[in-house]
């Protein structure tokens, strides 16, 4: 229970085989006992990270700040838009939407957060004109790319947010 390494290896083994849950309490202790190897502190943050998000927990958003601070993470899309999945699970849309801007700003073509804020103005928001946009900026997006990968459901959605626009609304 006091040695880092042991704690390390048992939370990442439980991590890769998705006992997120479970990888929690020795990635935590291994946060605790960072002391002792420094120079993983980045990984046990990104394994409690994603442990964090995958468990729909509010301190996920504590690991990934502290993530900010490691070289490769400070200028990161993916941990801002880590941070604005998080928020959306925690119903905090304020938050989200910051932090993805901030996602986009450090890389303004990046897909999976353009899909990201358009689920969320679509879903959450109730913003059907800026879901479409940012809809049909991931959807060029993974086209710039070759990734082939949700183009079917981004066009899905964008036909039908067309079409709901097209439809008289109710009592009219």
């Amino acid at each position: 229970p006091d040695d880092f390494l042991a704690q390390y290896y048992l939370g990442w083994m439980l991590f890769e085989s998705a006992q997120y849950g479970r990888a929690l309490k020795p990635l935590e202790r291994a946060y605790e006992l960072r002391a002792q190897c420094p120079d993983r502190d980045d990984s046990v943050l990104a394994m409690l990270s994603m442990c964090c998000i995958n468990q729909n927990l509010a301190r996920g958003r504590t690991y990934l700040q502290a993530l900010r601070r490691f070289r490769g993470f400070e200028r990161s899309a993916l941990l801002y838009n880590a941070l604005g999945y998080l928020s959306v699970r925690q119903r905090d849309y304020q938050g989200a939407l910051v932090a993805f801007t901030e996602a986009l700003r450090r890389e303004p073509r990046h897909a999976v957060t353009l899909q990201n804020l358009g689920v969320l103005y679509d879903e959450r928001l109730q913003r059907p004109d800026e879901a479409m946009r940012y809809y049909r900026e991931a959807l060029f997006a993974r086209q710039a790319m070759r990734d082939s990968s949700r183009q079917d459901e981004l066009t899905r959605r964008l036909r039908q947010l067309a079409e709901a626009r097209r439809r008289p609304a109710a009592g009219r």
